[in-house]
């Protein structure tokens, strides 16, 4: 069947963009038709993403995609770097300009000199790529550009990977692991990807004694992350009174302390009534 009907999976740009909405002291600039930059925030206010001054677009016409002209990207960056002092600035193409073959990379790597903030091109096309792709994509580009291999571990402290913002129950699912985690074993949240980030936040991702992995999307980024850092991780979200016992012992085997027994108690008196 050729036709899609209602709303079609969202794509992987769709999720990309949504994830470094979160980054709160960096910006997002979209190399391509403003229609597209407008839908997308449309879709994202609609959703309870609101996040003024930090989703841009340059704008292209008929003369930047016939001719190949990136003016208008080069002046975007200069200006978004002189009114916002950004921390860093991801700059993405749209499907139009990834068809192309916009060379981002080489146009970030030729302006950095000329500003403060730190350019990150991120290559997404929007097509032939659903959400889940995306989300894969982002978690683990993020974790290899800013994590630090020799970071100090921060005794009893973890993160928590793959809580979207458009990932159903992400705030209920994060509460629920922090009480699990401190009634368990008095260990208390570090951070979590990609919710409430900062730059800073994503390189101190590297000093959590554990990571706690919420979705599959997360995966490859733990794995990357347990590989440079030796951070080990634990993917089974606690779903249910049994499933919730073995996410307890799960953590308590990996990080090698008991669960507490008034923790354990609780889950044996809420399941039996």
């Amino acid at each position: 069947m050729a036709l899609i009907r209602n709303f079609p999976v969202p794509s992987d740009r769709m999720a990309i963009i949504s994830t470094l909405l979160n980054i709160e002291d960096a910006v997002v600039l979209e190399y391509g038709p403003e229609g597209t930059t407008h839908f997308s925030m449309n879709f994202f206010n609609k959703l309870g993403q609101d996040y003024p001054d930090r989703l841009f677009t340059t704008g292209v016409d008929d003369s930047d995609i016939i001719m190949g002209s990136t003016e208008h990207l080069e002046r975007g960056i200069l200006e978004l770097d002189a009114l916002y002092s950004p921390k860093a600035i991801f700059v993405l193409t749209s499907s139009v300009t990834s068809i192309i073959g916009t060379d981002i990379a080489g146009i970030c790597d030729s302006l950095q000199s000329k500003v403060q903030s730190r350019l990150i091109p991120v290559n997404t096309s929007g097509l032939g790529a659903d959400y889940s792709a995306g989300l894969r994509k982002i978690y683990l580009q993020l974790a290899e550009l800013f994590v630090q291999p020799d970071a100090a571990k921060q005794k009893g402290r973890y993160n928590i990977l793959g809580a979207s913002p458009l990932h159903y129950r992400a705030e209920s699912d994060i509460c629920e692991i922090t009480r699990l985690l401190r009634e368990g074993f008095g260990c208390e949240l570090l951070h979590c990807l990609a919710m409430n980030m900062t730059t800073e936040a994503l390189v101190e991702l590297s000093s959590a004694e554990l990571n706690i992995v919420l979705t599959a999307e997360a995966v490859p980024s733990a794995e990357y992350l347990q590989s440079v850092t030796g951070t080990p991780y634990v993917y089974l979200p606690p779903y249910g009174y049994s499933q919730t016992k073995e996410f307890l012992n799960s953590v308590a085997a990996v990080i090698g302390q008991p669960v507490k027994e008034a923790m354990l108690q609780r889950l044996e008196e809420k399941n039996a009534d």
